[in-house]
């Protein structure tokens, strides 16, 4: 089997992917906890509810989903009308690997978490978190920006990327031979003009295709 490292997370190109999740995760709400953990004493959301919210949120924008089994490993995989796709890799764990229910329950779990991390779905606060006060975090937390679709006709608000994704970019760019007009050619694609005004989904998928598609080196190293 191949190490999970080395298989594709990707199509070619998810620019339409990326656009269409992002219109999904804005009409999206959180995606209610619907069941109860009597040993955790939590509240905590199914696997059903959650194909339930993708169906209603994501399935409007072309999206779907799938889910198979590579040996012990979950792959789960969201399309896009488009043909485009983007995929996780998620091993099963099970304590009791020859108990068809354990890994059966094993299985669920990993799909929950799969799809929701993929589709960037969240659960919010269960009852008992909401009546905690708030954390205190020494995690500067981005800044909310806007940016114009690229042929003007619609203004949508995200929340930037930090400084420390910012000089992360440009250390992965560097390092895979993408100059600084490489990514603004990407980034135009988007109908975002600076790095800080990328949105998590398009920062990731920036970073992903900058490692996929590497550029030759000039002599003497990477592009300045």
């Amino acid at each position: 089997m191949e190490n999970i490292i080395d298989l594709p997370i990707q199509s070619e190109k998810i620019i339409d992917l990326i656009k269409a999740l992002e219109t999904a995760q804005k009409a999206s709400t959180h995606v209610s906890k619907d069941a109860k953990n009597p040993y955790f004493k939590s509240n905590y959301t199914t696997y059903d509810n959650a194909v339930e919210h993708f169906i209603k949120f994501y399935s409007e924008t072309g999206l779907s989903f799938s889910h198979s089994l590579l040996g012990n490993i979950l792959v789960t995989t969201i399309y896009h009308s488009s043909g485009q796709w983007i995929r996780s890799y998620h091993p099963i764990v099970c304590a009791k690997p020859n108990d068809p229910q354990a890994f059966g329950s094993a299985l669920t779990y990993g799909k929950r978490y799969s799809l929701m991390a993929l589709a960037g779905m969240s659960s919010g606060d269960d009852d008992g978190e909401a009546a905690m006060p708030p954390r205190q975090s020494n995690i500067s937390q981005p800044s909310h920006v806007k940016t114009q679709t690229k042929d003007g006709s619609a203004t949508v608000s995200h929340a930037g990327i930090t400084e420390a994704q910012i000089i992360r970019l440009k250390i992965i760019a560097k390092n895979n031979g993408w100059s600084i007009d490489d990514m603004k050619r990407y980034m135009e694609q988007l109908g975002v003009t600076e790095a800080k005004n990328l949105s998590w989904i398009q920062y990731e998928a920036l970073c992903n295709n900058i490692e996929k598609f590497p550029k030759p080196m000039a002599k003497g190293g990477a592009h300045e």
